[in-house]
């Protein structure tokens, strides 16, 4: 198994990060990339949806106790 240092700082088995791809990286990608052991995110677009989002985040908690984040992409 390849481990890197930010295994441990991410809570990690590998050091794979799914990019928070907007309208693909949903809660189910973000889903099946935590359950695998890697660090699985959720792509929103600016100024998403509160409900949207907050669905999206508690479908990621019901299936896994797994690190994940969300990312809000900003532009300018």
């Amino acid at each position: 198994m390849i481990t890197t240092r930010i295994c441990p700082l991410l809570d990690i088995d590998f050091p794979i990060i799914n990019a928070p791809m907007i309208g693909t990286a949903t809660s189910e990608l973000a889903t099946a990339v935590s359950k695998a052991g890697a660090f699985g995110m959720i792509g929103a677009t600016l100024n998403p949806d509160p409900s949207w989002l907050k669905d999206q985040i508690g479908a990621v908690r019901e299936k896994t106790d797994r690190p994940f984040r969300c990312r809000i992409h900003l532009v300018r």
